[in-house]
């Protein structure tokens, strides 16, 4: 049942004012049809991009269900300007040894350069827009240095005192095994730079502990950063039980693949969780997953970019009992305590 609200005054997002000259230099520059940024011959990802002229704010849309609190982290990597950042490649922590782990197969003593993150302050500014609209409070805003690895480690992550967060940053993922948890057992996973001034430092997967316990904190947790949910590297972690989540988070959702921050990504999901009946023909909401796969197709297929990295796969890892969530219900489903993971789906091309 939809339950309608009247038409509300503009919601405006707090934008940060460390970012607020750099709004305005990038729409003066894109507008007149300024240039692009490219990636390093080291980079171990895709690099975003051209913005539009700003970020664009849809009518104020009816909206359905009971709200609570949202979040946004993200780095853009402009600290060094258009030289980015190569942190040394992390430590495989393998007993007596000091060496280190091989990162998408590269291996030498370069270690990858990531080039500044084109979009992602769009991506995540243009998601908090969307869920203000549709009545949801802003609970965290994490931007630039602002955003310390200490604050992407362990259970005390601010992440963990919001219901629904949306964090962008770079990612990669190892080729060759990581012993830090356990020598005995070790596995591949996946890699984060978290910049801080002039320099940056890997944040490992197993670093992270993201998931609210009982009805309030996390519940769901959207990462579109390159590899965060790299399959062969997910069953690595998971076969050795090594998780970056609490038994409290429901879904996790990220991507098999690279792939390209958009300045719609994180706005287009929110509009497929939502629904709009007011649309011709009116247009229901769908569950948090599905509009995960949904929004991201019809971002790419909108943005009609030649993207290089073909296909993009999106997926999403999570609770069994979960996978029919819902945002416009805040909903808390009774956790079953048992994983899925869901295969990869293509959404570019589409």
């Amino acid at each position: 049942m939809w339950v309608v609200r009247e038409p509300q005054p503009p919601i405006e997002v707090q934008i940060p004012e460390s970012v607020q000259e750099q709004y305005s230099r990038s729409f003066s520059s894109e507008s007149s049809g300024g240039g692009s940024d490219s990636p390093s011959p080291e980079y171990a990802g895709p690099n975003a991009q051209a913005a539009p002229a700003s970020p664009q704010r849809p009518p104020t849309a009816p909206v359905a269900g009971a709200t609570g609190s949202f979040g946004i982290a993200y780095q853009t990597y402009k600290g060094n300007g258009t030289n980015g950042y190569a942190p040394a490649r992390p430590l495989d922590n393998r007993t007596g040894f000091r060496t280190f782990v091989t990162l998408a197969g590269q291996s030498g003593s370069v270690p990858p350069r990531y080039a500044p993150l084109r979009n992602a302050d769009y991506e995540a500014i243009n998601f908090a827009t969307e869920m203000q609209l549709a009545g949801w409070e802003m609970g965290l805003l994490k931007d630039e240095d602002h955003l310390s690895i200490g604050d992407l480690r362990g259970t005390n992550t601010p992440l963990n005192g919001v219901d629904i967060a949306f964090l962008v940053l770079h990612g990669n993922y190892g080729t060759s095994f990581d012993s830090d948890n356990d020598p005995q057992h070790p596995v591949k996973q996946m890699y984060f730079p978290i910049a801080s001034g002039g320099g940056a430092t890997y944040l490992k997967y197993s670093e992270m502990k993201v998931g609210g316990d009982g009805t309030n904190g996390l519940k769901w947790l959207a990462f579109p950063a390159c590899f965060s949910l790299y399959h062969v590297n997910w069953s690595s972690m998971q076969g050795q039980q090594v998780y970056p989540y609490n038994p409290g988070l429901h879904l996790l959702l990220g991507s098999d693949t690279a792939d390209y921050t958009t300045p719609k990504l994180g706005q287009n999901w929110v509009k497929s969780m939502v629904g709009d009946p007011t649309a011709t023909p009116p247009r229901p909401p769908v569950t948090i997953e599905v509009a995960w796969y949904a929004g991201a197709q019809k971002t790419y297929k909108d943005t009609n970019e030649p993207f290089d990295v073909n296909p993009i796969k999106l997926t999403v890892a999570g609770d069994s009992a979960c996978q029919n969530d819902m945002l416009q219900m805040k909903t808390n489903t009774v956790l079953s305590g048992s994983r899925f993971y869901d295969t990869p789906q293509q959404v570019y091309p589409p």
